[in-house]
């Protein structure tokens, strides 16, 4: 039996060694994905050249704004800005640029920005499953620590993006609203509403659905002075709103995000059901599911638990989580372009994990248990293999064109692994069967030259004109390249 202070000793264990793998495999260079540069760039001039224009920027990206002569990234600025003056402080401790030091720079952010949260977050997951639940500690543990290993959250915690932010401050807010009607306050509502409209400049569709679920919630759970507890909420959402539109008018001239200003990077799409769209979004090639397949078990959770839908704060939580699931079903048709999986989910992933988590931590000696770690275990290898280029290059939906070897490449996961197996050993019996067996070897040449454009990978693309030369059937095409 392990006293407390054993337990705490192995939590922070666990802790310091997810900080260390995330550290190990954190990226150092940036790709040729504009999601990517364009959000870098930012960073830099502002950091460096106390700017938001990019014109002397080390990073160069399609993902941009053009007002006169100025170029600007289309991605929203507040994570940018505090990332910018992260690396302004750094720079200042450090005397690193990333002119000076550019590898150094862009592992530092992504460290320090991104995949810091990510270890944040396992704690305050754990801390959470272990306030709320009975069950063996290990068990506990194992099921914290997969949130962060056995999904998406690992390879986009390598790397800028706005979703790893994203999916921490969803978390949040789920834990400042579970406790509400127990701290019923206006204090707690105006945190509530704090949140939201953080989450709101970080990923505007997740924030804005919760932020109408928590105002909800606010106003149902609110036993006494609803109508001044709604407003604290309501204040405290406008602030970081406030801000957003601030520095948007600051950066452009114009308080609207960067990416619905004409020019940026936003096509609206009416909204289609597409069976075909849901099922490659959720269970296909880029499917949340299909990469994380122990998110499944929330089906049964529910099945199983009926309490949660009888409660009706969770229930509302569910449907939010739901509804996010539809709005990007409906409002998307590309995919999430050049990515790993189906990145817009990646903020409900904690949520989702923490009900599972909680439902099945105290029957670890169940089959179904059994199952779930299997899948848990399935999801580490999706994860892994992610982590090779989250910013896979791949098929676009509505954007791609049959000319393009993108249109070909479906699922990011076979992508990465085609080049892992070509950059490990081009003869191995992987490498063959991918090029052979799965894309052809007209294909798998014509994309590895690409993928490894993308990443500036020089070596890889040397290694890769001696082995068409060999290999008469690429030859052709990959000298079309």
């Amino acid at each position: 039996m392990l006293d407390d202070k054993r337990k705490k000793l192995i939590f922070y264990f666990c802790a310091i060694f997810l900080f260390l793998l995330i550290a190990l495999l954190t990226k150092d260079e940036v790709t040729m994905a504009g999601i990517e540069s364009s959000r870098f760039g930012t960073i830099q001039a502002l950091a460096e050249q106390n700017t938001f224009a990019l014109n002397h920027t080390t990073f160069r990206t399609g993902d941009r704004l053009t007002f006169g002569d100025k170029i600007y990234s289309d991605k929203p600025l507040m994570p940018m800005v505090i990332h910018g003056m992260m690396f302004k402080v750094i720079a200042a401790v450090t005397g690193i640029s990333f002119n000076s030091h550019y590898f150094l720079s862009i592992y530092l952010t992504n460290l320090l920005g991104v995949g810091l949260l990510n270890v944040i977050l396992f704690v305050l997951f754990f801390r959470r499953l272990d306030r709320d639940v009975e069950a063996p500690f290990f068990s506990k543990l194992f099921l914290s620590a997969g949130v962060l290993i056995a999904t998406l959250l690992l390879p986009y915690g390598l790397t800028m993006n706005n979703h790893t932010p994203a999916a921490l401050i969803f978390f949040i807010l789920f834990l400042l609203l579970m406790d509400y009607p127990r701290k019923d306050s206006m204090l707690p509502a105006f945190m509530i509403g704090l949140t939201a409209g953080i989450l709101f400049t970080v990923e505007i569709p997740v924030g804005g659905l919760s932020g109408i679920s928590s105002f909800l919630i606010v106003l149902l759970f609110s036993k006494t002075r609803k109508p001044a507890k709604t407003a604290a909420y309501s204040a405290g959402g406008l602030l970081p709103i406030f801000a957003m539109c601030l520095v948007n008018y600051i950066a452009i001239g114009n308080i609207l995000p960067q990416y619905l200003v004409a020019g940026g990077s936003f096509q609206p799409v009416l909204p289609v059901i597409s069976i075909g769209y849901f099922l490659d979004i959720l269970f296909c090639g880029r499917g949340f599911f299909s990469y994380m397949p122990a998110m499944l078990f929330i089906i049964p959770v529910l099945l199983i638990n009926r309490k949660i839908l009888k409660n009706r704060l969770e229930l509302i939580i569910l449907i939010t989580v739901a509804a996010i699931i539809l709005f990007y079903g409906l409002f998307t048709s590309e995919y999430g372009g050049w990515s790993y999986g189906f990145r817009y989910l990646l903020p409900i992933i904690p949520v989702l994990w923490f009900f599972i988590a909680r439902e099945y931590a105290p029957k670890i000696r169940s089959w179904q248990y059994t199952v779930l770690s299997v899948l848990i275990f399935w999801g580490i290898v999706t994860a892994y293999v992610g982590t090779y280029n989250p910013w896979t290059s791949s098929y676009e939906g509505t954007r791609a064109r049959p000319s393009s070897v993108d249109y070909y490449v479906r699922c990011p996961f076979a992508a990465n692994l085609l080049c892992i197996s070509f950059e490990q050993n081009p003869d191995s019996v992987l490498s063959r069967f991918m090029i052979n067996r799965v894309y052809g070897p007209v294909v798998a040449a014509a994309y590895l030259n690409e993928a490894f454009i993308n990443t500036k990978n020089i070596e890889k693309l040397m290694q890769l004109r001696e082995y068409c030369s060999k290999n008469p059937q690429t030859q052709a095409k990959f000298q079309a390249q």
